[in-house]
């Protein structure tokens, strides 16, 4: 994921818009979420060290599906790969 997204980020959350505001005591902060309510989107914070976040959301239409199981990830273990017969990314452990 760090080939993707820019920054100096440290932690991926993953943030779903049903699941509300998501508070990390970590930076003592709370992040609303990352896309906006409706059935099939998906949302990921990207967070720094001094707490400040960018977000990337999508769609399911758009071909793109994550397991809402995931929490939040740090950077060295944010590594995905498509499963393209299932139309899905896979968190690599």
């Amino acid at each position: 994921m760090a080939d993707i997204i820019d920054g100096e980020w440290e932690l991926m959350c993953f943030s779903h818009p049903y699941d509300g505001p998501l508070y990390l005591e970590r930076y003592g902060r709370t992040y609303p979420p990352a896309a906006d309510s409706h059935d099939g989107t998906w949302g990921f914070l990207f967070i720094t060290s001094n707490g400040s976040y960018q977000t990337v959301s999508g769609s399911l239409k758009d071909g793109f599906e994550f397991d809402a199981n995931l929490a939040c990830i740090e950077r060295k273990d944010a590594k995905f790969t498509y499963l393209a017969l299932e139309q899905r990314w896979l968190h690599v452990r």
